[in-house]
């Protein structure tokens, strides 16, 4: 049996040389402190953030528009965080991207991120509106101002100490 696992053990580690799965040797592909399009990875800090901002919003909606439903708040999270996630989007084309911002993705740090991080934001986005009806099952204004307000320090924070 300890045979068959060592087998196993040194497959997967070629395979995962072969291919660099998961654990990539010169970056990681699942979660790293930053995200570029020649280094991408699916959650970086910043994913809090997204998660926060999907709690800020289902916050929001339910507490000014209490008969949205969870699907309808999921909607607008989508529709709000697509609009934003445009911008990442843009890197891909570096014309369009030099015609609405004068420069080159490369010149421009906050722009330069992979198409996975998109998807990892919107995850975390997504996770955030999905828990929190069990989190916050009464929601004031005094929870909106806190969450927004955490939200915020933990974009100056991560800011700050330039996490990208």
């Amino acid at each position: 049996m300890e045979f068959l696992h060592l087998i196993l053990i040194i497959h997967l580690q070629k395979i995962q040389q072969q291919h660099n799965f998961f654990l990539y040797e010169k970056y990681n592909m699942l979660f790293a402190r930053e995200d570029t399009m020649d280094k991408p990875s699916l959650l970086t800090p910043w994913t809090l953030v997204h998660f926060l901002s999907g709690i800020v919003i289902y916050s929001f909606s339910k507490y000014y528009y209490d008969n949205l439903t969870l699907l309808h708040i999921v909607g607008i999270y989508l529709v709000i965080h697509t609009v934003y996630e445009t911008k990442d989007m843009l890197c891909y084309n570096s014309e369009y991207f030099h015609y609405f911002y004068g420069k080159s993705p490369s010149e421009t740090p906050e722009a330069n991120n992979s198409f996975l991080n998109t998807i990892g934001d919107t995850i975390g986005g997504l996770l955030g509106v999905l828990v929190c009806p069990f989190i916050f099952t009464n929601i004031t204004s005094k929870t909106i101002a806190i969450l927004v307000n955490a939200t915020i320090v933990l974009w100056f924070l991560l800011r700050h100490i330039q996490v990208g």
